[in-house]
């Protein structure tokens, strides 16, 4: 089994096409492929007062999953596409001290056997932030900005502040001239 995806970078709400190349030398017919997405969360935590503790803890869910029914014969060979939609509730891909969010996609070729049998194959994929994208509407095109209209108005405006114009009597005492004020008071 052969599984090729065209990138490892996706925005949520992309669908990911995935294309299997099966060549079935097995006795067995394989009966359906399954693919899902996971999410993979590290959470670390390091105490240094007064002695040095750490601790970590990972969580691993399934955020999105396909199966498709197929039929390939055994000693027989066979062509298969599968789509995955991205959720659009994902974290983008992130790593930082204290969190560590990483995705991969988990592509299997489940076999008609009695055992648990089957072809495995993971990728990593990295999740981006879409700016384009309006998560309420579902609406890929950019919007302008809403700013009220600007308003130009005369009659409401206040009346213009007389001129002032500097003179001699306008400006400030000096220092000598504040000081001996206060001395004849």
């Amino acid at each position: 089994m052969t599984v090729s995806i065209p990138k490892q970078t996706v925005v949520p709400g992309e669908v990911l096409p995935i294309t299997l190349e099966i060549y079935n030398t097995s006795k067995r017919s394989c009966t359906s492929i399954r693919t899902e997405l996971h999410q993979r969360s590290h959470y670390y935590y390091l105490n240094t007062s007064p002695t040095i503790y750490s601790k970590q803890r990972m969580q691993s869910k399934r955020v999105a999953e396909n199966r498709k029914p197929i039929n390939i014969e055994s000693q027989a060979h066979g062509r298969e596409t599968v789509e995955i939609k991205i959720p659009h509730v994902l974290t983008p891909t992130l790593k930082c001290p204290i969190i560590e969010v990483r995705y991969y996609l988990s592509v299997e070729l489940v076999a008609d056997v009695l055992l648990n049998n089957t072809l495995h194959s993971v990728f990593d994929i990295i999740i981006g932030a879409d700016p384009m994208s309006n998560h309420v509407t579902g609406d890929l095109s950019m919007s302008a900005p809403s700013a009220p209209p600007v308003v130009y108005r005369t009659e409401s405006l206040p009346p213009p502040y007389p001129s002032l114009s500097l003179t001699a009597f306008s400006a400030p005492p000096s220092y000598d001239e504040s000081t001996a004020e206060t001395e004849r008071l």
